[in-house]
């Protein structure tokens, strides 16, 4: 029981780590993906101001303004959760007590929600033109081991609360 709970612990500080690493992967694939489009960006941008009228147009530049400041505050949440959830389970992992377990395995099952909603999305792009699907590939096979990798950790937690748990109980009834 001891050889197992080891081994979940050390499950916990690998995909610990992973769960930052994607996290900062997330980042740079949000702005590698502005970057990369910024053209299309643009032309949409463009295309949007011309179908305003003078009045609308005003409140465009503003309100752009703030769509990107929430966007870039939601990336930032993500990012944190992503860190909070990672460093959480590397400590768990590494032995020491987290007094919040439940609420990094909450965070985890919404980090586990995410790369769900890309797949989706991506897949729905990807039916619409087989070009565009084979070009998203890459994403689709990184969001998948994302939630994998969320799902490992969500299992090996509960596994090291319950060895702990059980072996807590164990030494109890043999005193």
């Amino acid at each position: 029981m001891e050889r197992e709970l080891r081994r979940n612990q050390n499950v916990l500080v690998c995909v610990g780590t992973g769960v930052i690493m994607f996290g900062f992967w997330s980042v740079i694939k949000g702005i590698m993906t502005i970057f990369l489009q910024r053209d299309l960006l643009l032309e949409t941008i463009e295309t949007s101001k011309q179908s305003l009228s003078p009045e609308e147009l005003e409140f465009y530049d503003p309100v752009f303004t703030v769509v990107c400041i929430v966007i870039g505050i939601i990336v930032g949440i993500v990012m944190l959760i992503r860190i909070y959830v990672g460093l959480s389970a590397r400590k768990e992992g590494m032995g020491r007590e987290t007094r919040t377990h439940r609420a990094y395995l909450v965070f985890s099952v919404i980090l586990a929600v995410i790369p769900v909603f890309y797949l989706v999305l991506e897949f729905s792009e990807g039916v619409k033109s087989l070009g565009s699907f084979l070009d998203q590939i890459v994403p689709i096979i990184i969001d998948v081991t994302s939630l994998v990798m969320t799902i490992q950790l969500l299992v090996a937690g509960a596994k090291v609360r319950n060895l702990k748990r059980r072996l807590k109980e164990a030494e109890e009834g043999a005193s």
